[in-house]
């Protein structure tokens, strides 16, 4: 497989507004999936028992394994990744569904990984690394609980070593199947954790659209997830989580899907490197840098200046909407809309500390594979200047 047959790599399958046991059933039959290893985490105990009861009614045999790591910075910790792998070893599965938060999803697709090729140093792995991992079995079935961050779609995923996090860039990391099950994508009942989840997925199908692999398709696929995104931070901020989520599902599915036809890039990569050291929430964390990324990007690349253009073309024709004539104008709009940290310092980050690590973040930031998508050129000096203006 080339690195450009890649951009056709996404979930074989997607099941929406289906109960995650039929569809979980459906793909059982369909695909001869006769044993299925389902791990899960504290959060999904509850659901993860229901779907073992369904599946092993109707002949499925269902083997279980929770994480034990907190879901720490989103990302997947070494010895779930292991413990799982065990697990597969001893116990031939046909399918390794995931079931639960990015962490769970994570530690499912670096398991896969680790399980087929047990000798290879996850920090070699490259975007266009052929693994041979994709669609091989177990099919990886991903099903969301709780926040949806896309992570269910794209083809990346996060290790968290303690002290640091790495991330493992791939598009053979996609799963062969997403279930989102409204009934078990409910929102957090805690408001700031929706608007969090919410702003993760605005920046993720923005960084798609401006991505040096953006496509035709991901670029239409970006542009419509945006769209919705907008037009819902206004019912958001004055509504409560569950009224709003169903249509937030459908908008972050579009943004996922945006993200397997592309990639994010500088945005996260930057918002993990402060996530990293400082422990900040992050989605917040991407949506207070996600402005500064955009003005570089209009400035100093024609190419993103047109797609950004055409954006803002189309979010100026929401009702309501003002004319403001910059993307980054719009998202901090919409920061405003939604009452969320307009700096890095109203995450709690602390300056002195902050200022001291400045540089050391930037390095951080351009060390990650993501980074690289970004459709400027980019320099320490740059990332660091772009940190500061953040704070």
């Amino acid at each position: 497989m080339a690195p450009g047959d890649q951009a056709l790599i996404l979930p074989r399958r997607v099941y929406f507004d289906v109960p995650a046991s039929e569809a979980l059933l459906d793909l059982s039959a369909v695909y001869g999936l006769a044993r299925m290893l389902v791990v899960y985490d504290r959060s999904s105990r509850l659901v993860v028992e229901g779907l073992a009861e369904a599946l092993e009614s109707e002949g499925v045999s269902t083997r279980l394994y929770q994480v034990r790591a907190a879901c720490r910075a989103a990302g997947a910790s070494e010895g779930d990744v292991n413990g799982i792998v065990e697990l597969l070893r001893s116990w031939e599965a046909d399918a390794l569904v995931a079931v639960g938060e990015p962490c769970t999803i994570c530690a499912s697709k670096l398991a896969l990984l680790r399980l087929h090729r047990p000798t290879l140093d996850l920090a070699r792995i490259t975007l266009g690394s052929r693994l041979g991992v994709e669609a091989s079995r177990p099919l990886l079935i991903v099903v969301p609980v709780g926040g949806s961050r896309g992570r269910e779609a794209d083809w990346l995923a996060v290790l968290d070593r303690g002290a640091s996090v790495d991330l493992v860039v791939n598009r053979e990391l996609s799963p062969f199947a997403v279930v989102l099950d409204p009934a078990l994508t409910a929102p957090s009942p805690e408001r700031e954790a929706m608007v969090d989840v919410y702003l993760d997925s605005l920046v993720h199908s923005m960084e798609a659209l401006v991505s040096r692999l953006a496509t035709p398709i991901g670029e239409a696929v970006a542009l419509r997830a945006v769209r919705e995104l907008v037009k819902l931070a206004p019912r958001l901020a004055r509504e409560e989580p569950g009224e709003v989520w169903r249509d937030y599902i459908v908008a972050s599915a579009l943004g996922a899907a945006a993200t397997a036809f592309a990639s994010v890039s500088l945005t996260c990569a930057i918002a993990f490197a402060v996530q990293e050291r400082f422990g900040t929430p992050h989605g917040l964390t991407a949506a207070i840098l996600l402005p500064h990324t955009l003005k570089l990007y209009e400035e100093e690349s024609a190419q993103a200046r047109s797609k950004l253009s055409e954006l803002v073309a189309i979010l100026e024709r929401i009702d309501g909407q003002p004319s403001l004539g910059r993307a980054h104008l719009h998202v901090e709009r919409i920061l405003e809309t939604l009452g969320a940290p307009r700096r890095l310092r109203d995450l709690g980050v602390p300056e002195a500390e902050f200022e001291g690590e400045v540089s050391r973040l930037a390095e951080r930031a351009l060390s990650m594979p993501i980074a690289l998508q970004a459709p400027v050129r980019l320099s320490v000096e740059t990332v660091a200047r772009l940190l500061r203006e953040a704070y």
